[in-house]
This record gives structure tokens, sequence and C-alpha cells, in this order.
């Protein structure tokens, strides 16, 4: 997942792609952020979209089918993602603390975007006013 307006990254390694393992990793992780809205893709991992807006108090909006370039943010970070695991990696020999240290190696890395500042670093400015 990442917030669009600081470039923040969320990552997590999950056991599948059910609905309901993707709607309550959603909803664990962004819990402690507010939530205004989240725009999906249109996989079936995504069928819990209600329940997710519901717990977040966010609205939610779908890509349209076929538009990658609708999504241009989300491809983005799954090329900075295929950095440190290429295309091909196997995700069952990759733990979630080798992901946490990824996600936090991406949040600290500054963006010409951000004036460059980290997308850390903007989200604190962002949450702090």
């Amino acid at each position: 997942m990442v917030e669009r307006k600081s470039r923040y990254s969320i990552f997590e390694k999950l056991g599948n792609k059910k609905a309901a393992t993707v709607s309550d990793a959603m909803i664990r992780r962004l819990w402690p952020f507010k939530t205004r809205s989240l725009t999906y893709d249109n996989g079936l991992e995504f069928a819990g979209h209600l329940e997710v807006g519901r717990e977040l108090g966010a609205k939610g909006y779908f890509c349209a089918p076929y538009h990658s370039w609708e999504k241009g943010l989300v491809e983005n970070h799954n090329g900075l993602l295929r950095q440190y695991y290429p295309k091909g990696s196997s995700f069952e020999t990759i733990n979630e603390r080798s992901i946490a240290q990824v996600e936090e190696q991406i949040n600290d890395r500054p963006r010409k975007l951000l004036e460059y500042a980290s997308p850390m670093d903007y989200l604190n400015r962002l949450t702090a006013a």
C-alpha cells in the first residue's frame, strides 16, 4: 500500500491472496492512520473492500479494468520493491523481518518529488499539522 501524498509505503507478506486475509492486513496496518479514501485494483483479493471501508471510515474506489496508468504510484512502488526482490524471487523464503527492513529503507529514501525529504519525514510533517 502507498499513501498518495507522502509516498509512504507499507509492505507485508501474506500467506495467501484470499479476500479475508488481505482485508484483515489492510485494516490492521492502516488503523493508526486517518484514512479518507482507498483505491483498489480489480483483483478478487479486494472483495472485502466494504468491510475495510467500514472499519477505517474510508471511501473506496476502483481503477478501471486494464488501465494500469491509473495506478502509476503503486506500479512505481512495485518497481522499488523489485530492486530488493527481483522478478522470479520466491517470497516463500523471504521473512517478515526482511520485508520490514526493505519497507524502512524505501520510506527513508529521499525523493525529488518531496523536495528531497523522505516519505517518512514528509508523512511526519503531514501528521504533525
